[in-house]
């Protein structure tokens, strides 16, 4: 695959997942405290308590972009996915502790859920987007089926766990975006591939 591909692939998610973690705000990157979130200070998506090796603060678009390639898109080796199971682990390995974000994707193509995102589990996905059959509600196959999986993993996870918590308010928001992510996925060409 050209670097002009997986740049676009990349483009593409960090476009979608920065836009929802920013509310929008493209330009500054909304800088906030918010008192229910434990990362304390945020900007770019970016807490400041969980990303104590960078001053997010005076990130720039760029750098936060940089940062997240890094940090996210190759550490959660984004970059050897078809895209658009890339896209949708990209966003999942952002929002989810590494281990917890990896689990999903395991859970979803059948392989051990140990958090380790090595070879085996790289394995089990080319073997699950291979062999995933064509699904009726989603009219998807392939690594569009097993993306779309993903992210309605994930939403179940989530939901389950605001239930035990009783935090309710987070549904709609998270709702709305994983609706968006589907869509993004479904439209994603499989042709680009981000391996």
């Amino acid at each position: 695959m050209s670097r002009n591909d997986a740049t676009r692939v990349f483009s593409r998610a960090i476009q979608f997942t920065l836009w929802w973690e920013t509310g929008g705000d493209l330009e500054r990157g909304a800088p906030h405290t918010d008192p229910e979130d434990v990362g304390g200070f945020t900007c770019w998506g970016l807490a400041q308590r969980f990303h104590p090796m960078i001053d997010v603060a005076s990130l720039t678009r760029a750098q936060a972009e940089a940062y997240y390639f890094e940090n996210y898109w190759r550490r959660g080796q984004c970059h050897k996915m078809r895209a658009p199971v890339a896209v949708a682990h990209f966003d999942c390995f952002v929002n989810r502790p590494p281990e917890k974000a990896v689990g999903v994707l395991q859970h979803v193509v059948g392989a051990v859920v140990d958090g380790e995102l090595g070879s085996r589990t790289l394995a089990a996905l080319d073997y699950a987007i291979l062999h995933a059959e064509f699904d009726p509600a989603t009219q998807q196959s392939g690594a569009y089926a097993i993306a779309l999986r993903l992210v309605d993993r994930r939403c179940d996870e989530n939901i389950r766990k605001w239930r035990r918590e009783n935090k309710w308010t987070h549904v709609e928001g998270l709702a709305s975006r994983w609706v968006a992510l589907a869509a993004l996925v479904a439209t994603t060409p499989d042709a680009i591939t981000a391996s």
